[in-house]
């Protein structure tokens, strides 16, 4: 996993919703996330949620707890 997408996924841990935004993340970020299964994308793309993997990993990456 490359650190743009780890720094992703640890920014949306620390979302109550567990919500990352395309303005701070790349959307070809996002796309890469949403392939491995780590976060669920929104219709139109600009924003992504945690799936219950994707929280698993950014805990062990550092992020909320």
């Amino acid at each position: 996993m490359s650190r743009p997408q780890r720094d992703a996924l640890v920014a949306a841990s620390y979302d109550p919703r567990g919500v990352v935004y395309a303005g701070a993340v790349s959307p070809r970020t996002l796309a890469a996330l949403a392939r491995r299964g780590l976060v669920t994308l929104s219709q139109n793309g600009t924003a992504a949620t945690l799936t219950e993997t994707g929280r698993a990993i950014a805990r062990r990456a550092g992020g909320a707890r």
